[in-house]
Parts: C-alpha cells; sequence; structure tokens
C-alpha cells in the first residue's frame, strides 16, 4: 500500500525518488520489481509532462528508458524554468535602461529660441520683452511668427 501512495516530493530529483522507491520494493519483496518501479514513477512522478511521456509507451517501456525520459524531462523543466527566470530578469533591466530621467521637459522654446523648460513661461530670457519685428509680447524677432 505504502508503494502505490508513494508521491515525488516537491524538489526532488528523479534519482531520489526512484532511490525511495527501490527501498520500499526491497521491503515488500516483489518478483518483478522494474515493473513497480516503473508504475510508481508514473503514477507518483510531480511532473505531469512525465507521467504523460511515460504513459505513451505500451509494455514495451523498460526500466532504463522509462528513466530516461524521466530524467530527460528534469533537465528540460529545470532548464525551463531558469530560461524563464533569465528572460525576466532581462526584461526587467531592460525596461530599466530605456525609462528616461524624470525631470522638467525640456525643449525648443518657440519664444526665445533656445532650450529650457518649458513648463514655466518665467524661465524664458524673453519673458516680459517686446517683439522688434511685430511688437506684441513675450518673443523675440528671430522666432516671431508674424514675418
Amino acid at each position: 500500500f505504502k508503494l502505490r501512495t508513494t508521491k515525488q516530493e516537491p524538489g526532488e530529483t528523479v534519482d531520489s525518488f526512484v532511490k525511495r522507491i527501490r527501498i520500499l520494493i526491497d521491503e515488500c519483496q516483489f518478483t518483478n520489481p522494474d515493473e513497480h518501479i516503473i508504475d510508481t514513477l508514473i503514477f507518483g512522478s510531480s511532473s505531469k509532462r512525465t507521467q504523460s511521456k511515460l504513459l505513451e509507451y505500451d509494455k514495451t517501456l523498460t526500466l532504463d528508458r522509462a528513466l530516461e525520459i524521466a530524467r530527460t524531462e528534469e533537465v528540460t523543466n529545470n532548464q525551463m524554468k531558469s530560461i524563464s527566470s533569465t528572460h525576466i530578469d532581462a526584461l526587467k533591466h531592460s525596461r530599466r535602461s530605456y525609462a528616461k530621467p524624470r525631470g522638467p521637459p525640456i525643449c525648443m522654446c518657440g519664444n526665445c529660441g533656445t532650450e529650457h523648460d518649458i513648463s514655466d513661461r518665467s524661465l524664458c530670457s524673453a519673458y516680459g520683452t517686446i517683439c522688434k519685428a511685430c511688437g506684441k509680447e513675450n518673443h523675440w524677432k528671430r522666432v516671431c511668427r508674424s514675418k
């Protein structure tokens, strides 16, 4: 009964799981231990993908082949986790590198023709002056739109 309810623990490797299965089988003294290891590996595996792959085989599945499949799936799963976390870290870093620094919006001023913080008109050197081309306030002749 213990053998049929044996499950792979989270983070437990396939080899460690099979070692536990072998200990239980030795206690039970089964005549065909390989078959019981395969069955327990299939139904006790923590990976649904491994279970699915092992169930694709019929009676031709050997213990060696079952272990090969389970180990391959384990390595693949670990690599996918690694790639996934690396990809997520890369995305986090790339977002940071493209972020623009916060600060006042500095643009070409249409009133004086220089670059400065245009959100505050009082910072413009043309603010309060009279245009020599049109006579209107707050801009200079070189940027006058009335020419």
